[in-house]
């Protein structure tokens, strides 16, 4: 592979975690160091899934689903929410841990109430949906990843059709509400969707993708648990000039187990995945190494690491 992107999602801490900076640990992670001291930083809003396909994310999704490519729809994700003292909270995406038979049932039920309507909802993954309709409509609203985690007064929904998608988002969260699935007491209730049009992809359009990005079908799911190893990787990036690894694992070890568990998940990332492709681009054996975050994006190339002079960096919750 000539160029190896990794888009580390989780990383970087919220606001929340960094107020207790003195309760933070002290990270031990020498390469990721290194690449933010060498590397060409450049700030970024892009939300992180945005660098994994390039164009269209509802056009991929139709494609896939031998749909129409111009079938009016937009995208659905289900939520989890619930009130705090300020704002919503939403629980979306794979901490949903929604199987996919309770995807079907729900969106069997979905389609009981709106089919009248014309309406039908289509999963494409446990957890996003696609939402076909008659017609377009004149409405804009953030994707589920903009929102990331928190929906407040920001999150609203726009545009002169705009009162009647709010009115459906009410009357499926009742429906949602009466409808639980006792089986998943020990788990977020799903009492919600959240639609949006689209999701334009920034990322580079002839790549092989790994990780566990939400829109992948399975079969390019190549990376799906924890056992990121740089062998794997290299053995799967065979012949491919351009690799995108997504991984949102730093995440899930933070909500699973707190900063321990996050601290230790990223320090084995950087021993085993961050260190050989820096040393592989030392070398010249790999051409362009970039590592994203929440809010910055690292390029480097073989020569990066002659820029003596640039100040020492250390990440601290904040790539």
């Amino acid at each position: 592979m000539n160029t190896l992107h990794l888009i580390l999602d989780g990383w970087d801490l919220s606001d929340e975690w960094l107020a207790f900076a003195d309760q933070l640990p002290t990270y031990q992670t020498p390469t990721l160091n290194l690449i933010k001291r060498f590397g060409a930083c450049q700030n970024h809003s892009n939300n992180l899934m945005q660098y994994t396909f390039s164009g269209s994310l509802k056009a991929l999704i139709l494609q896939d689903l031998d749909l129409p490519p111009d079938t009016p729809s937009c995208l659905a994700a289900p939520v989890s929410q619930f009130m705090d003292m300020n704002s919503m909270q939403v629980i979306s995406g794979e901490e949903l841990q929604l199987s996919w038979s309770d995807a079907h049932r729900l969106c069997n039920l979905l389609n009981d109430f709106v089919k009248d309507d014309g309406w039908q909802f289509h999963p494409y993954h446990a957890d996003l949906w696609l939402l076909t309709m008659p017609q377009n409509q004149d409405w804009q609203a953030a994707d589920i990843w903009s929102i990331k985690n928190r929906m407040n007064h920001t999150h609203t929904i726009d545009g002169e059709d705009a009162a009647p998608i709010r009115t459906l988002l009410t009357e499926m969260q009742m429906l949602l509400f009466s409808h639980t699935l006792p089986h998943r007491q020990a788990l977020p209730p799903i009492n919600g969707v959240w639609l949006w049009q689209d999701t334009v992809g920034v990322g580079v359009e002839k790549t092989t993708v790994m990780g566990n990005a939400i829109w992948l079908p399975e079969k390019d799911n190549l990376l799906i648990n924890n056992d990121f190893s740089w062998e794997e990787i290299c053995r799967l990036a065979d012949n491919q000039p351009h690799i995108t690894l997504y991984s949102n694992h730093a995440q899930q070890h933070l909500q699973q187990g707190g900063l321990k568990q996050h601290s230790e998940f990223i320090e084995n990332f950087d021993k085993n995945i961050l260190s050989p492709a820096y040393q592989s681009l030392k070398q010249g054996v790999l051409k362009t190494l970039i590592i994203t975050g929440k809010k910055r994006t690292y390029t480097l190339k073989p020569q990066s690491h002659w820029r003596f002079y640039k100040k020492k960096q250390s990440f601290s919750g904040k790539i």
